[in-house]
């Protein structure tokens, strides 16, 4: 679920899968990219076809907004949101830390590469 963290660094006597997680780790594994009105979440951490996911009006607005929490102890707020994290959840996409919660995809605003590159 987490294997598009940075892994971390080499150290003696590692647990194996420490090994595997450095060994498969890549940028991009799981990010998304947001537009007028819609959300794409695109998904490479357990299959190398990758799945996208698209947010569009109010799953848009939802996501975002929970991009932008710090903590969802925000009473009206977390009620408008918490059908939409129950989704991302299912989707390996949140990671609900007592009460509070991690968003996993990252925004790409950049490519760290030229566009006339790819």
């Amino acid at each position: 679920m987490l294997s598009h963290l940075y892994p971390p660094e080499p150290a003696d006597g590692e647990a194996s899968w420490i090994t595997r997680w450095r060994e498969s780790f890549s940028l991009y594994k799981l990010y998304y990219r947001a537009g007028p009105g819609f959300v794409q979440v695109v998904d490479y951490r357990f299959t190398p076809a990758g799945e996208e996911t698209i947010f569009e009006d109010s799953e848009a607005r939802a996501f975002m907004e929970l991009d932008a929490m710090e903590s969802l102890d925000h009473g009206g707020l977390f009620r408008q949101v918490n059908a939409f994290t129950q989704r991302l959840r299912a989707l390996d996409y949140y990671l609900q830390l007592d009460s509070d919660g991690l968003l996993l995809p990252f925004r790409v605003q950049r490519w760290p590469i030229p566009w006339v590159s790819v």
